[in-house]
């Protein structure tokens, strides 16, 4: 089997992936694959950006394997270190901005290393980018308690790969495309948006808020081809949208957190578009659990082999948006 030495530890190709953002650089550099309010990176700038990040979390002391806490907002700077604490192969835990009691919340999801603001090192000093294992944690987070009492989730770089890869597969996937995210970054659903866009080497749009007037004018734009909501979310731009066609270029909106209403799958704008409401119902972070078109009634979960990319079972029923 192909091994490769890295360090001290030796990396079985058979069982991990290389870093995906270096590939990603190498084959889409002038791509763009964030925009935020702070800024717009291709995948060349935002390479080269990540890795003098990540030399200067080894000036300040970060290691391989550490839970690093990271204090998220929605710009792409705080991406940029999300993406540097795995660059550099520990675990990154995001936070929110507001989060009360950092010190409590941190002890309890066994976090090593907190950051405050972290400055990039010098690109001659990065660390290369580590192999990622199938099985070794890239994220640890808390869930938000939707259905019951907050739990840590820990989330591993095999979860991430086949999470994505099952979207590509029941949602699409084309080289132009640009997903809306106006989801917390500290959330399951918002950082899956960034972790499927980066291994499938398409473009995130990332709104520093929800605002509702702002999506609307995004999907109305004809930029944006796909979009994550939560039903409240949803319910907001439907109010902005005022009847307004989004655009043909929007081919899905993803609902999470629970099923949208009728009202939701029904709305006009969303039917004059054509396009696919797709719900999973008990978790945000991975594909749907139906085919597109397919609107038999749901029979509840279905059992699936293998891990799950979260620790709950998948359930949930895609619609299609038309006559």
């Amino acid at each position: 089997m192909p091994f490769v030495r890295w360090g001290f530890v030796v990396m079985d190709w058979a069982s991990c992936i290389p870093h995906p953002l270096p590939g990603m650089r190498a084959s889409r550099e002038r791509h763009l694959a964030l925009i935020a309010a702070d800024g717009r990176w291709t995948y060349g700038a935002l390479a080269l950006a990540v890795a003098r990040r990540a030399a200067g979390l080894v000036e300040a002391g970060c290691v391989p394997g550490q839970r690093i806490a990271v204090p998220m907002s929605r710009r792409g700077d705080d991406v940029i270190t999300l993406h540097a604490v795995g660059w550099l192969g520990a675990v990154a835990v995001p936070m929110a901005l507001d989060q009360p009691d950092p010190s409590s919340w941190c002890d309890a999801l066994g976090v090593d290393h907190l950051l405050d603001q972290v400055a990039d090192g010098s690109l001659e000093h990065a660390p290369p980018p580590r192999p990622w294992p199938l099985d070794e944690l890239r994220f640890v987070m808390a869930t938000s308690g939707t259905t019951g009492s907050a739990k840590t989730v820990g989330l591993t770089t095999g979860q991430l790969l086949f999470s994505a890869f099952g979207s590509a597969m029941r949602l699409g996937h084309l080289p132009s495309d640009r997903w809306l995210n106006p989801l917390p970054l500290h959330h399951v659903g918002g950082l899956s948006v960034l972790m499927r866009c980066l291994l499938g080497g398409s473009t995130v749009d990332l709104h520093p808020r929800f605002d509702a007037e702002a999506a609307a004018t995004a999907l109305c734009g004809g930029e944006v081809t796909q979009v994550s909501f939560v039903p409240m979310m949803l319910d907001a731009v439907l109010n902005a949208l005022d009847g307004r066609p989004v655009a043909p270029q929007l081919r899905l909106i993803l609902v999470g957190g629970a099923k949208p209403s009728e009202r939701e799958v029904a709305d006009r704008p969303l039917r004059e578009g054509g396009l696919d409401l797709l719900a999973s119902t008990r978790r945000s972070s991975g594909p749907p659990t139906r085919r597109r078109g397919d609107c038999r009634p749901s029979r509840g979960p279905r059992r699936t082999r293998g891990r799950p990319a979260t620790r709950s079972s998948p359930a949930g029923a895609s619609r299609r948006c038309g006559p």
